[in-house]
């Protein structure tokens, strides 16, 4: 149980990391949010994760004033909800929301259709 709760502080401080860095940017582009952002989740609702995410989702609305969408895409490994926000223009308008297994699928998958360390980078959010 330990383990869970130290990934699951992990994933808070990731997700708050995020959400500060969601704040600083509509605070430094005037135009930003005009439409819902969306948290995408490669978890099923109900769990943990989704709680948390649904957390983070009501603060950064009160914060930006604009809706906050939480979304899953639950399946392989992460990998659907990934390939999903590759997908995505790089507006900063969808969020993925990530745990343990973003980090270690390119060692336990002999292909990936995504670039677990390059294809994430700030620039993409921004």
């Amino acid at each position: 149980m330990s383990i869970f709760v130290s990934h699951l502080q992990s994933a808070l401080r990731g997700a708050l990391a995020a959400g500060l860095l969601l704040a600083a940017g509509a605070v430094a582009a005037q135009a930003f949010p005009v439409k819902p952002v969306t948290i995408v989740l490669p978890y099923t609702a109900g769990g943990p994760v989704d709680f948390l995410a649904r957390s983070l989702g009501e603060r950064l609305s009160t914060r930006l004033g604009q809706a906050v969408l939480v979304e899953s895409r639950p399946g392989a490994y992460e990998r659907i909800a990934s390939e999903h926000v590759l997908r995505q223009p790089a507006d900063g308008y969808t969020i993925l929301l990530v745990a343990v297994p973003h980090a270690t699928n390119p060692s336990l998958f002999a292909s990936m259709p995504y670039d677990t360390l390059c294809g994430f980078r700030a620039a993409r959010i921004w």
